[in-house]
């Protein structure tokens, strides 16, 4: 009887989507499958564990168990990455520093190299892999969200919101300007972010913002959510060029328009004016902003 182990990275959004999630989908169809999840592997998981799906396994203790395994031959191992560690921009400093280090960098690559498959969350995420490694077994398993937010229904205390992590400033530069000037016009209108404070960042009025700290899960994020327009300014970066649409399925799970930039991971989800707006240039997002006051049969 098959047994599958996720060795997560860590305990954030990433582990929830890539990890998380999907065993409890895969629960539901076999309950035998899924033996368990985890940043750390139990000696049972260890012993009994036919298929473990490796989540960014770099660091030089877990690399050696995913050399020795890969050597042994006696389990599957999947390498699971959803993010491009080879083109991180140096705005996000701490990820920055410590994935160009020499030592994780060779880890990353001969960790994916003996996997005998690799999955990604994006097409454009595994052309970098396939770049850098050579892999030739590469799987895109686009990213999903948990089916009970769509008969979720969010509270509306603000007009515009943002959630997400610490990772973002080279994103929010773009918004500045657009969102101070829409709430200096409409004052009645209250900006709400969640995990970080991008309010505080951009230096926007702290009589129009709300923040909201780090959550701990997913699902405490979701219920958190209470603004009737979501923002996702996201730079054109080539780190940002492989990420998914996340935060519009997440905003269209909960009937949340959605207001992104004109960029790959959302130009193919979103339909200006049909299910959300494409922001192109900087000027525009004041603009388009202040069409969700005006007409909001839009939005």
């Amino acid at each position: 009887m098959t047994k599958i182990w996720g060795w997560a990275a860590d305990e954030s959004g990433c582990q929830a989507y890539r990890i998380r999630f999907p065993f409890g989908a895969m629960k539901e169809l076999d309950p035998t499958l899924a033996l368990g999840i985890g940043s750390t592997i139990p000696p049972e998981a260890k012993a009994e564990a036919d298929i473990v799906i490796g989540q960014r396994v770099c660091k030089e203790g877990p690399s050696r168990l995913w050399q020795r395994w890969a050597k042994a031959g006696d389990r599957k191992l999947v390498y699971e990455l959803d993010d491009d560690l080879w083109n991180i921009d140096p705005t996000n400093q701490k990820a920055y520093y410590y994935f160009r280090d020499k030592a994780i960098q060779r880890c990353l690559r001969e960790n994916i190299q003996v996997a005998d498959v690799v999955t990604t969350s994006t097409s454009e995420l595994a052309e970098v892999v396939y770049q850098n490694t050579g892999h030739q077994n590469i799987h895109v398993i686009p990213n999903a969200v948990p089916p009970w937010l769509l008969d979720h229904k969010p509270e509306r205390n603000h007009h515009v919101g943002w959630g997400g992590s610490p990772t973002h400033h080279g994103d929010f530069g773009l918004l500045r300007q657009g969102m101070k000037k829409f709430l200096y016009h409409n004052q009645d209108k209250t900006f709400h972010c969640i995990g970080m404070n991008y309010a505080e960042w951009m230096k926007l009025p702290q009589e129009s913002c709300h923040f909201t700290r780090w959550l701990a899960t997913p699902e405490d994020f979701f219920r958190t959510i209470d603004y009737r327009v979501g923002v996702v300014p996201l730079a054109d970066t080539m780190f940002n060029r492989s990420k998914s649409d996340i935060k519009f399925l997440e905003l269209a799970a909960l009937g949340i328009p959605t207001i992104a930039s004109d960029v790959p991971a959302y130009n193919r989800s979103i339909v200006s004016g049909l299910n959300g707006m494409l922001i192109k240039n900087d000027h525009e997002w004041g603009r388009v902003l202040k069409a969700t006051v005006d007409q909001p049969e839009f939005f």
